[in-house]
């Protein structure tokens, strides 16, 4: 995947795994000169095999390329070409993961979640089809159990929560994610969320199936705000994730509200040492 050549999905189909194209073996041959480059390589070869071997290139290629990607950062010293090759790949492997299927790119939008779903709130969150248990519901006002959940939307009269109440298990989990999101600058999601109940579970935030963000537990009775920079997916049309795990009892719900796409703050200088 990281020959830049070879993106097209049925070009990667057709290709046997065991064909490797001169310009990978170029690819490979510049990463290895890096300052430890070489497990970026692995990571980037074992991508360009996954798409010869899977011919839909579909969840595992969206693994392998995560997993690319998160360790071209990992490794600080690997180097400039070894960073751009593992971001190929990523980018690649996501755009081929959802050939052949129905999802658009769009672009990155606020939502409150005012609206009324009508397939995605804002053009941009839908409840996950297969791999979750349940769905995250709309409400106004307080939730319909005591002890949990919000008293009201954080922004505007809407929000958007997990009932964690019967039909609901423990360690049930609702997914609500985006639409490959097409931007091209330092972006940071921020947004808001409610964790109140004695048996509140978990909130994690995943960028194509990488964690993020997580909150777990008891978070009082108040919205408090969460950011997540995902600067570092620009041009990789990657899908955001919502993940709201159901803890042991009712007394779990789990809200999020007024999602915004801003600008990254700049990170705090250190303090001036003193004279």
């Amino acid at each position: 995947i990281c020959d830049p050549d070879q993106t097209n999905t049925s070009a990667l189909a057709d290709t046997s795994s065991a064909t490797t194209s001169s310009a990978t073996i170029n690819n490979d041959h510049h990463i290895s000169t890096d300052n430890g480059g070489t497990y970026a390589k692995t990571c980037a070869s074992a991508c360009h095999a996954n798409a010869h071997t899977i011919a839909n290139a579909g969840a595992y290629a969206k693994t392998c390329a995560s997993a690319c990607h998160a360790n071209a950062h990992t490794i600080a010293n690997a180097g400039t070409y070894a960073k751009t090759c593992a971001s190929t790949c990523h980018a690649n492997a996501h755009t081929i993961a959802n050939a052949g299927t129905n999802e658009p790119m769009v672009p990155v939008a606020n939502c409150s979640f005012e609206m009324k779903k009508n397939g995605a709130y804002c053009g941009l969150w839908h409840d996950l089809t297969v791999g979750d248990e349940f769905n995250w519901s709309s409400r106004s006002g307080k939730t319909s159990s005591s002890y949990t959940g919000p008293l009201g939307a954080a922004d505007g009269e809407k929000y958007l929560y997990i009932e964690a109440s019967s039909p609901r298990n423990k360690g049930d989990a609702a997914i609500l994610q985006t639409w490959p999101l097409d931007f091209t600058a330092d972006l940071a999601m921020r947004f808001k969320y409610h964790m109140y109940g004695k048996d509140v579970a978990s909130l994690t935030v995943l960028v194509d199936g990488a964690e993020l963000w997580s909150q777990s537990g008891n978070q009082g009775n108040s919205w408090k705000d969460g950011l997540v920079d995902i600067s570092e997916f620009q041009l990789m049309q990657p899908i955001i994730a919502f993940e709201a795990t159901r803890g042991k009892s009712y007394r779990g719900d789990i809200a999020i509200d007024n999602v915004e796409f801003v600008v990254p703050p700049k990170p705090t200088p250190p303090p001036t040492p003193k004279p």
